[in-house]
């Protein structure tokens, strides 16, 4: 049994367009593929202080440490029983120039703040905030 024709006023319409980027795909693909592979930055620590570079390497996390101690961005405290410490991770990057050589050897230090819990490792900063709110009379006698 054949299906029903559908009459042209219930015709679905179909669009014709070919959806295609400007035909720089290819040169994209190559283009990410090419500075993930050829990527000469270390992901961890121990990576780059076992590199031939590691001199340059240790530079940038003493002058991270020291401009972090300079800022004031941590003090020491005793961490109760009941709480776990914060990691962090060393992010190691390479700036280069416009030749491509070399500039700077880049390191943070980065906390893995995604480990916190809102109300139990850190307070809300916007939940208690005290408003100072004066009432005034504007009835004269």
């Amino acid at each position: 049994m054949d299906a029903p024709a559908e009459s042209p006023a219930t015709q679905l319409r179909r669009s014709s367009r070919r959806y295609a980027r400007d035909g720089n795909q290819a040169a994209e693909a190559a283009l990410v593929s090419a500075t993930s592979m050829t990527s000469d930055e270390p992901t961890t620590l121990a990576q780059a202080l076992s590199r031939p570079d590691a001199d340059e390497w240790r530079k940038a996390i003493n002058a991270e440490l020291e401009n972090l101690n300079a800022k004031g961005t941590w003090k020491g405290a005793a961490l109760p029983k009941v709480r776990r410490a914060i990691g962090a991770k060393w992010v190691s990057k390479v700036k280069r120039d416009g030749e491509g050589k070399v500039a700077k050897y880049k390191a943070r230090l980065v906390a893995q703040g995604f480990s916190q819990q809102p109300g139990i490792d850190y307070e809300d900063p916007t939940v208690g905030r005290m408003s100072y709110y004066t009432p005034t009379s504007t009835t004269s006698s």
